[in-house]
């Protein structure tokens, strides 16, 4: 019997040896393929991929993404349309093994096996549609690919307008849970810019159908229950910016909830917004200096001064040409911030004096429209076309041999207090 239980304790150990022996090996394959992948060398790594174990098991998300990165480079340059498939039912059961091996994984594979079809096998448009809503119901805090986002946005949407009757509080409270979670990744990405574009896409696409009194009544009835909700506060006022309804009421709610909740550049300059639609013109200044002051860069800070400056053309121009010195200060190369001060320089018809005196202001003019061209070269044709009306507009020869001003610099008053030089004659 001791016998018996020491040759079975010893096909144990053998077999113990064996099972770690195996894993070792497979555990040096997958480093080794690692490694290959981390070093560009994608052919050789791939060779070593399709030479693996199947029995070999991948525990690390490492080991994942990298198949994912050779997998996508083999299935674009695929030779022909049947290599082309092959690899990407590779990199379907690559997405499908990882979630079975590590469920807990965060990398949102069905969003990723969704864009795969989309990308090469567009047709499966069900299972496309099928793998987003389970992924936006079951992982949203995961779903943060923008591009997956108004994939998934543009679907649902097609669906519900071939219905006949179209459901367009359906409509818009989908788009504010994609446009809320597309915030919800900006804030995380470092790159803001694929998240911006994805959110005018899902815009645009809405923008025949959704109109202000549909969009606005929507909002007025779901205010008092996302009032504290700050994504939903922050894309509802995007969203109300980029349709254009700021007029009815909820605009400025929705505005003055989401400052006193999250204060930033984004909050204040849309409570701005609503403060100078309200008449409410120096709470409105102070608002867009303050989100100025936290923009987080500088193209950013001028947008803010010139929006501002935009805001007061008809209010007070002295203001407009303070507020678009600050934008320029801000980005000197803002061309449409040069381009409005030289028309509001034009515009300043209240000096005293003389008439000569008085059109003076079109050397500033001139002057601004000139520099417009030079901060921006877009703007060369209508700054020279501009800069050259103006100074039909200036004193002529006569004027000037008349005044003996000539070559002369001069301070315009007109409350600008801003030398120019007048041509010799």
């Amino acid at each position: 019997m001791k016998i018996v239980f020491n040759v079975f304790l010893v096909f144990v150990l053998s077999l113990s040896n064996s099972l770690v022996a195996q894993q070792k090996k497979c555990d040096d394959n997958i480093a080794e393929i690692n490694t290959l992948v981390a070093a560009s060398d994608l052919d050789q790594a791939f060779a070593k991929y399709t030479a693996l174990d199947k029995k070999c098991i991948a525990t690390d998300d490492l080991f994942y993404q990298n198949m994912e990165r050779l997998l996508i480079s083999k299935t674009v340059g695929a030779a022909n349309e049947e290599q082309k498939q092959e690899y990407l039912d590779q990199l379907l059961d690559l997405y499908t093994t990882h979630d079975y091996i590590l469920p807990k994984n965060k990398s949102a594979n069905k969003v990723r096996k969704a864009l795969a079809l989309q990308r090469n096998r567009p047709t499966e448009d069900g299972t496309i549609y099928k793998l987003l809503d389970e992924a936006f119901a079951k992982d949203l805090k995961n779903f943060v690919d923008p591009e997956g986002l108004y994939l998934y946005y543009s679907m649902f949407f097609n669906k519900e307008i071939g219905k006949k009757d179209v459901d367009y509080a359906a409509l818009i409270n989908k788009r504010d849970e994609v446009l809320t979670q597309i915030e919800f990744g900006k804030k995380l990405a470092s790159n803001e810019r694929p998240f911006i574009l994805a959110g005018r896409s899902v815009h645009k696409l809405t923008g025949t159908v959704l109109n202000c009194d549909r969009i606005t009544k929507y909002y007025n009835s779901v205010f008092e229950t996302k009032k504290k909700d700050v994504l939903w506060l922050s894309a509802t006022a995007n969203s109300l910016l980029d349709n254009k309804c700021t007029t009815d009421s909820i605009f400025s709610k929705v505005a003055t909830a989401w400052y006193g909740l999250e204060l930033n550049s984004k909050s204040a300059g849309s409570l701005a917004i609503a403060q100078m639609r309200s008449g409410n013109s120096d709470k409105a200044i102070s608002l867009y200096e303050e989100a100025a002051k936290l923009a987080s860069n500088p193209q950013e800070k001028a947008t803010y001064y010139y929006t501002l400056a935009r805001q007061l053309l008809a209010v007070d121009k002295y203001k407009v040409i303070e507020f678009t010195n600050k934008a320029l200060v801000a980005d000197t190369k803002m061309g449409k911030a040069y381009l409005m001060m030289a028309d509001d320089y034009a515009g300043i018809n209240d000096c005293k004096g003389y008439n000569y005196e008085k059109k003076l202001v079109y050397y500033l003019a001139a002057e601004a429209a000139t520099k417009a061209g030079i901060a921006d070269p877009t703007y060369v044709k209508i700054a020279a076309k501009k800069s050259e009306q103006y100074l039909k507009m200036a004193p002529s020869s006569s004027e000037i041999k008349a005044s003996k001003m000539g070559g002369k610099t001069v301070t315009i008053g007109c409350g600008l207090n801003q030398k120019v030089s007048i041509p010799k004659q």
